[in-house]
């Protein structure tokens, strides 16, 4: 399933982010449900753990963009049939995996300006010393923890 949000002027740029945060958490809550992901978050949990799953989504899934102005949200199942997405596609993958084995992860939006339109998401992953990890699987020489400079702002939604 897949949803298009258009998205051409910043003017009306939080009502639509706001709605494709939803569509976000909608796809992940259903996505940790689904008993393929189920199935396929085990196996990749029993290779390695969470930055196995990381490691996955990271490698594994090409990352594409959204053609023109639209923002295309997926399912993770159209993720894993398509092997590619883009960052919100990524983490809502990336975090019905984590889901389905009941780790506990929030998502982090990031701006290049204090004020300015978030333009990238990301995971934080709840580890067992219970501190907080970034996930960020879109670029692939990012490792576990660490964001691209070129973000210097970020809130948790």
């Amino acid at each position: 399933m897949r949803t298009q949000i258009k998205q051409k002027d910043f003017n009306s740029y939080k009502p639509k982010f706001d709605f494709t945060i939803q569509q976000i958490k909608k796809f992940i809550e259903k996505g940790k449900r689904n008993p393929t992901i189920i199935e396929f978050a085990n196996i990749l949990y029993r290779s390695g753990g969470y930055e196995a799953i990381f490691i996955y989504v990271r490698d594994y899934i090409r990352t594409i963009d959204d053609p023109g102005t639209l923002e295309v949200v997926q399912g993770p199942i159209v993720t894993m049939n398509r092997l590619a997405g883009d960052c919100e596609d990524k983490i809502i993958l990336l975090n019905s995996l984590l889901g389905a084995l009941f780790i506990v992860t929030r998502l982090r939006v990031f701006s290049q300006k204090e004020h300015g339109p978030f333009l990238h998401i990301a995971t934080d992953v709840k580890t067992t010393n219970k501190s907080w990890v970034l996930l960020d699987p879109i670029h692939p020489d990012n490792e576990v923890g660490q964001m691209p400079d070129i973000f210097k702002y970020s809130r948790v939604i």
